[in-house]
């Protein structure tokens, strides 16, 4: 009897034993899932603004593009841009 209240004491120790392990396994992988989470919403707010900015950056070089057309068009059809330079 005692014999067998060891052995049962030894199996309920490594069950324990086994369940506390894989309880701070859980909460660790819970902790990570969590900081991946995170990572990603803060990966897609920062995707969300290069997003913006690129936008914003074509639209300028559409407009310089369109600048640059008619400059062109003003030379083809012989009507010299304005110079910067200073009269003397």
């Amino acid at each position: 009897m005692q014999a067998q209240k060891a052995l049962l004491e030894r199996v309920i120790a490594k069950s324990a034993d086994r369940a506390n392990r894989l309880t701070a396994d859980l909460q660790l992988a819970q902790q990570q899932d969590s900081q991946v989470s995170q990572r990603q919403q803060q990966l897609q707010a920062e995707s969300a603004v290069l997003q913006t900015d690129k936008l914003d950056a074509e639209r300028k070089l559409r407009a310089l593009q369109m600048q640059v057309e008619q400059l062109q068009k003003q030379t083809e059809a012989g009507l010299a841009p304005v110079s910067m330079t200073p009269s003397r």
